[in-house]
């Protein structure tokens, strides 16, 4: 069984606070350092990541990232 997992590009970033957002095809979604540092990766701006969407205190966040490497750059 194949799992679906949105593809975002990371929109804006803030090194100094650990976090930014990811825009799909609803809205901003919230991601977090750590979840660049579990998936071994470092966020840039303007690049596309998979990722799992959940709700986390009411925001969506993305977690599980990995690049995307058939999005559209």
């Amino acid at each position: 069984m194949e799992v679906h997992m949105p593809v975002g590009k990371l929109y804006r970033w803030n090194a100094r606070t650990g976090y930014g957002f990811i825009q799909d095809d609803r809205d901003g979604v919230f991601v977090h350092a750590t979840s660049f540092a579990k998936a071994n990766i470092r966020p840039h701006l303007g690049r596309f990541y998979n990722y799992e969407r959940i709700e986390r205190e009411g925001l969506a966040a993305a977690v599980n990232l990995s690049l995307a490497l058939n999005a559209a750059q």
